[in-house]
C-alpha cells in the first residue's frame, strides 16, 4: 500500500511495499528515486500512468519492471486512485502495489512452449505434405503385383523417374 502526495512528489509506503523496493521501513520515498528503479524502457509508460491517476476519477492500473539487485527485475501491478479537496484539485493517489513476477515468468514460459507447439505443427504439416507427395508418387503401379524387395525397388525408382516427361521401361520376368 502507498499513498503520493502531489505536490511535494513524495510516496509514503507501508512495510512491504518498502521491502519490495529497497526502502527502509516508515521512510518516505521520493518519486525521483521510485524512478530510479523502474525499468528504463517501462518507465514513459508509469509517468503516463501516474499522470492520469492524478487527473482521471477512478483507478489506473499499470504493469511495469524494477530493477532491484540481487534479484534482477520484478515485475509490478500497480493501482491507484485520486483523492481531491473541496475544490477538485488531485491532492494525493491512494494505491497498491503486488508483485508479480511468479505470473510473468509462467506466461513467458507458456509464450516460450507455444512457440515450440507451433513449430512441432508446421514441422508435422511439412512431413505430412512429403508423405502424401511420396502416397502420389507410389499411386499408378496398384495393378502391379509383388512382394519383393527387387520389385519395391524398381517401383520406387520408377516412381522417381515418373515425375519427369521419360518413358519407363521395365523388363523381367512375369510370375
Amino acid at each position: 500500500i502507498w499513498e503520493y502526495d502531489c505536490s511535494a512528489e513524495v510516496f509514503w509506503v507501508n512495510r512491504r511495499t518498502a521491502e519490495i523496493f529497497g526502502f527502509p521501513p516508515g521512510e518516505q520515498a521520493s518519486w525521483a528515486s521510485i524512478q530510479a528503479l523502474i525499468h528504463p524502457d517501462d518507465l514513459e509508460m508509469v509517468r503516463q500512468a501516474l499522470a492520469d491517476a492524478a487527473s482521471v476519477e477512478g483507478t489506473t492500473r499499470v504493469e511495469y519492471r524494477i530493477r532491484k539487485k540481487p534479484e534482477g527485475e520484478i515485475w509490478l501491478f500497480s493501482s491507484g486512485r485520486p483523492c481531491f479537496d473541496q475544490h477538485g484539485h488531485t491532492t494525493r493517489i491512494l494505491g497498491m502495489s503486488v508483485d508479480i513476477s511468479r505470473r510473468k515468468s509462467l506466461e513467458n514460459e507458456i509464450k516460450q512452449r507455444l512457440g515450440e507447439l507451433e513449430n512441432l505443427r508446421q514441422r508435422l504439416e511439412e512431413e505430412n505434405w512429403y508423405l502424401r507427395e511420396d502416397l502420389r508418387a507410389e499411386k499408378g503401379f496398384e495393378l502391379i503385383v509383388g512382394r519383393s524387395k527387387v520389385l519395391h525397388r524398381v517401383l520406387a525408382k520408377a516412381g522417381q523417374v515418373a515425375k519427369t516427361d521419360s518413358t519407363v521401361l521395365i523388363l523381367g520376368e512375369t510370375g
